[in-house]
């Protein structure tokens, strides 16, 4: 999963996003690469956001991690 910053108020979206808060744009998929979206969610840093170690050996090899995104959040 790829990264980048901006901050700013986010005035809709979902719940406990409406303060102020680090927004950032982030990159998933599957593991193929097939299929690729880009998704907007408060910054995985602050330690609020739940994110999944997978054990399998794709997902070890490259140290990739797993969430689960809104669909109304991704765009392909």
């Amino acid at each position: 999963m790829s990264s980048s910053t901006s901050s700013h108020a986010s005035p809709q979206g979902p719940d406990g996003w409406a303060r102020r808060i680090d927004i950032k744009e982030y990159t998933g998929g599957c593991h193929c690469k097939k299929y690729r979206f880009d998704f907007s969610h408060p910054a995985f840093e602050n330690g609020e956001t739940k994110v999944m170690s997978c054990n399998c050996s794709i997902c070890n090899q490259h140290g990739l991690l797993n969430m689960y995104v809104l669909h109304a959040m991704r765009r392909f």
